[in-house]
């Protein structure tokens, strides 16, 4: 299991909760990443306290991480187990998920 700093309504830093969320194998056209470095910033602030929009609840913060692909999902080219990666600024819960996890699924394009 990994942990994730997740919200389910809008507000303060009160409403964050350090919770396992399960990271399943990756599927078609996505692998999973293995997060050494993930960034908070004033971007997930303001999704938190609902100035910024989110998808769905619960979500979470962290749209920004470097770390290490574990895991290969089929129909993925260009990317191999053992890459070191990075994303950035992708919108809340796409193409990623479940959010801000020491683990995480992401595509190529979302």
């Amino acid at each position: 299991m990994s942990k994730a700093f997740r919200f389910y309504r809008h507000g303060g830093p009160e409403v964050l909760r350090f919770e396992e969320v399960e990271v399943t194998s990756p599927g078609r056209g996505q692998v999973r990443i293995r997060n050494v470095a993930v960034a908070v910033n004033y971007r997930d602030v303001l999704m938190r306290r609902g100035i910024h929009s989110v998808k769905s609840f619960p979500s979470a913060i962290g749209l920004e991480s470097a770390g290490v692909i574990d895991a290969v999902g089929p129909e993925v080219s260009g990317f191999l187990v053992g890459d070191r990666v990075a994303y950035a600024n992708m919108p809340e819960g796409i193409p990623c998920r479940p959010g801000r996890a020491r683990h995480r699924l992401a595509s190529r394009h979302g």
